[in-house]
């Protein structure tokens, strides 16, 4: 059996987060090709939302931190390596980071850090700032 892709990952993840939006009874479509900034369109109540999937990476120190990157890599003239840039509201609406089994919902694209550290088993309401985003459905026009 072939080994799992990182974007073998990224694919799963956004089927996982589509089915969730359709048992909460929006519509979900997916661009064809790898070209659009967003992964997801969502559709509720004749509202659409880009939507940009992200999963997290554990800390490797600190098995409770995760790392969600808010950014998007873009190629660099003459061959050099990629560069990381933020998104901006013309091309996403929201992110939706995930990490250990919970949603994170990140609206202010363009004022986010390069990285969002969220710590999944503490409580929403600890004072982990980017931890307060988490299951805000509401964000892209659904129930909580």
């Amino acid at each position: 059996m072939a080994r799992k892709t990182l974007k073998d990952s990224g694919y799963i993840l956004e089927m996982e987060f589509s089915l969730e939006c359709m048992r909460r009874g929006a519509q979900v479509s997916q661009p064809i090709g790898d070209n659009a900034h967003y992964d997801l369109i969502v559709e509720v109540s004749n509202k659409l939302y880009k939507v940009q999937i992200k999963s997290a990476s554990i800390d490797k120190d600190d098995k409770n931190k995760y790392w969600i990157n808010t950014t998007r890599k873009v190629p660099q003239v003459n061959g050099a390596s990629s560069m990381s840039v933020p998104y901006t509201k013309e091309e996403i609406d929201i992110i939706i980071g995930f990490a250990k089994g919970k949603w994170y919902f990140f609206d202010d694209v363009e004022n986010m850090p390069s990285m969002a550290t969220v710590y999944p088993d503490a409580p929403k309401e600890e004072s982990y700032k980017w931890n307060a985003f988490e299951g805000d459905w509401f964000k892209i026009g659904l129930d909580t």
